[in-house]
């Protein structure tokens, strides 16, 4: 419910600044006059994130702000509890195996043919 009226105000609010959405004004081209009035209407919303799209930022300093943890730490932690996992089996199971298993021979050099 909320949402939709914050939607409903956002779009009333760009109806009354024509120069951020019709391309025949001349103050479209304004990327500052437009970047201000963006501004403005998250100001008037209350969802000013304190930078704008066009602001470089870090994907850890992005993480670090919506406290979420990186995916490769998810992986890690994963692959530790598998090799844990095969250290755990017999050594006739073939996942063990597969662990400690080196190929005998060569292969050929190039790009096969």
């Amino acid at each position: 419910m909320e949402q939709v009226l914050l939607d409903e105000i956002l779009i009333l609010s760009v109806e009354e600044i024509p120069h951020v959405y019709d391309k025949r004004r001349a103050s479209y081209k304004d990327e500052k006059m437009k970047e201000n009035t963006w501004l403005s209407i998250a100001a008037s919303l209350n969802t000013d994130p304190g930078y704008t799209k066009w602001d470089h930022k870090r994907n850890e300093d992005v993480m670090e702000e919506l406290q979420l943890e990186p995916v490769v730490n998810h992986v890690k932690h994963y692959q530790k509890n598998w090799i844990n996992h095969l250290h755990r089996m017999r050594t006739d199971r073939i996942p063990k195996v597969m662990l400690h298993y080196r190929p005998n021979g060569k292969r050929s050099l190039g790009r096969p043919r």
